[in-house]
């Protein structure tokens, strides 16, 4: 890994201190020796067994790694085993001749981990240790991709780290690249079926601005027409003899399809890809013969912590896809196997399990999968031999499983650090005596309280102490335009998504957030007031937008942890001291910009990057959904 190429592809690099962990405990002979595929040049992969007139293919969907679940699987040595996971999948998984899903966390072993920091420039944040790869090579799979809108979180220097682990586990990597001239896609030798398969994004979060043009072309894979055509003719080219595309698309928990999704899968149908699995949505959602193609739109998560507030993010399969060689050319048959994340089974923290007759894991003997299948049947919206419970497994692995939960799951539990035990400690937020003459004019929503000002409205007591707070839009169907805090210490919230709607930041709106990491801020704002970040000791990086015009005086006083803030042309006014005390800081502008002049003035270290045109057009493109991503 080229890791000197760092500064070519980036602008900036993510807005937190490296870690020191010594190595990464990844043994890659050991691990590469278990592995059914072998490695014939960059992007050419061939299996081990011999050669079949028909093999199975086992696909899964986004394989996430929030913090309650690295927290659910530390052990009491500090290290982590995240294998229970995936026990009761794994003998689906080896039964397979190829097993492949998709990794929506980086894994940089020089990055914090989820919930060591919860964000550093604004969208949630995600890292997960290597450990985690450790469990998705022993539980069978084969090949991960690895395009996403998570994908920059731990900047090009991650990237590299995601990339390199998977690779010292003997796995197969696509989607994301490390070099220039790196490869789109992989051809896989799976048992004699040449098979092109890869990732397109294009949903990327704020962190691909950090990329310099060269970074942009180099190391992400994003859908375009072209693109795709291209990379198809490649694969041809390289042998390929059935072409799959993973695309990461769609919009976050809903059943509901796209417009864009819809065109992309023809489009994709018409240049000859034989088959669609998509992800991203965290929600199962329809299936369909898309001109004369098979499309999956989302396989769902295989494995998150459920958001309880959606309804059906629980729900997933395995898509199984069968091809066998007929005459002149491959046929394809599609079933899927119901799954469902479960907390809790047995003890386990978080686990995925099949509804499966041939591990006794059905409605009738496990109560906690009821009814899973018809709900998987009903999303995907096909037939009923669409769905398939008796995938073909070891002989023994019923008596395996069982033999299992008895001796090996007790140990393997008490090796965890049991989980923490949080108190509410929320307080309660009343109307402020002093507003008794006027109680008209606001009103408490989610915790906070507003200020009605004719046609807006202004946060005026920021009364919520949750870890993580996404202020509305509009409060009563008005805009939410100011935003004050009230002068109140908060020692709880580690990130704020301010409304979209929000045109300023008041005076110490946010002075004393002492826990706070990182402000969500978007394209209509134009004024960071006096001190309205003073004494925010946490926080490590501020993006301004394209419309900011005024940074107030002391601002961001004392900020002593802040590293990085982007400030762009448009800012013309920053007041005195508006960054004393922010002794690790650097300033990213533009050449020349008053922001320049008040870096080199204040002998504050500066970095130029572009923050106008092309930037504004990656604003659009990323202002996406980064406020309810998992």
């Amino acid at each position: 890994m080229n890791y000197s190429q760092i500064d070519k592809f980036e602008y900036k690099s993510p807005s937190y201190a490296l870690c020191n962990r010594e190595g990464t405990g990844i043994d890659s002979d050991s691990n590469k020796k278990l592995r059914r595929f072998t490695q014939a040049d960059n992007n050419t992969f061939t299996s081990v067994a011999e050669g079949k007139n028909s093999v199975s293919l086992l696909f899964g969907g986004d394989l996430l790694c929030q913090e309650d679940l690295i927290k659910a699987y530390q052990k009491q040595d500090g290290s982590y085993d995240f294998s229970l996971c995936f026990e009761y999948i794994k003998p689906l998984l080896h039964s397979a001749d190829f097993t492949a899903a998709a990794l929506r966390t980086p894994v940089s072993h020089t990055s914090p981990y989820q919930g060591e920091i919860l964000s550093h420039e604004g969208p949630r944040y995600y890292n997960a240790p290597v450990a985690y790869l450790e469990a998705l090579s022993q539980a069978g799979f084969d090949m991960l991709t690895t395009e996403g809108n998570h994908c920059l979180d731990t900047g090009v220097r991650g990237l590299f780290e995601t990339i390199e682990n998977i690779s010292k586990f003997g796995m197969i990597q696509t989607g994301t690249s490390c070099d220039e001239n790196g490869a789109k896609f992989v051809i896989v030798n799976i048992c004699g079926f040449k098979v092109g398969i890869t990732a397109f994004g294009g949903n990327y979060n704020n962190m691909r601005r950090n990329l310099t043009a060269e970074g942009k072309a180099a190391l992400l894979n994003p859908f375009s027409f072209d693109a795709a055509a291209e990379i198809r003719t490649q694969m041809i080219r390289n042998g390929a003899e059935y072409t799959i595309c993973l695309p990461f698309w769609g919009k976050e928990y809903t059943e509901e399809l796209t417009e864009k999704q819809i065109e992309t899968a023809r489009t994709l149908s018409l240049l000859g890809f034989d088959l669609v699995l998509g992800s991203h949505p965290h929600m199962l959602q329809h299936f369909n013969l898309v001109n004369g193609k098979p499309v999956a739109f989302s396989l769902g998560d295989l494995i998150s912590v459920p958001n309880s507030k959606k309804k059906g993010t629980e729900d997933t399969v395995l898509c199984h896809v069968q091809l066998t060689r007929a005459e002149n050319s491959i046929e394809t048959n599609i079933e899927f196997i119901p799954c469902k994340i479960v907390k809790g089974y047995k003890g386990i923290p978080y686990t995925v399990l099949p509804v499966s007759m041939q591990m006794g894991i059905t409605d009738s003997q496990e109560p906690v999968i009821a009814k899973t299948g018809d709900r998987v049947l009903k999303r995907l919206n096909c037939k009923a031999s669409r769905i398939r419970m008796d995938f073909p497994v070891d002989g023994n692995t019923f008596l395996n499983i069982r033999a299992m939960e008895k001796d090996e799951l007790p140990v393997r539990l008490a090796a965890l650090t049991p989980a923490e035990k949080h108190e509410n400690t929320i307080p309660a937020v009343e109307m402020p005596q002093e507003l008794t003459e006027d109680k008209n004019s606001y009103r408490l929503e989610k915790k906070c309280l507003y200020k009605l000002e004719g046609k807006t409205a202004k946060l005026v007591l920021f009364g919520r102490t949750g870890e993580t707070v996404t202020l509305p839009r509009k409060v009563e169907n008005l805009p939410v335009r100011k935003v004050s805090g009230g002068g109140v210490k908060n020692t709880t919230t580690r990130l704020i998504y301010l409304g979209r709607s929000v045109h300023s930041i008041e005076d110490e709106a946010f002075a004393d957030f002492t826990a706070l990491e990182s402000v969500r801020i978007f394209k209509w704002l134009k004024k960071v007031g006096n001190r309205a970040f003073a004494g925010c000791s946490s926080l490590t990086g501020i993006i301004l937008p394209k419309n900011a015009q005024e940074i107030g005086a002391e601002a961001f006083l004392n900020c002593s942890s802040l590293l990085s803030i982007k400030i762009p042309p448009k800012v013309t006014s920053i007041g005195e001291d508006a960054f004393s005390g922010c002794e690790k800081l650097t300033i990213f502008c533009e050449r020349g910009s008053a922001a320049d002049d008040y870096a080199k003035t204040n002998k504050i270290p500066v970095k130029y990057m572009p923050l106008t045109a092309k930037a504004a057009v990656a604003e659009a493109d990323d202002d996406d959904d980064d406020e309810g991503d998992a």
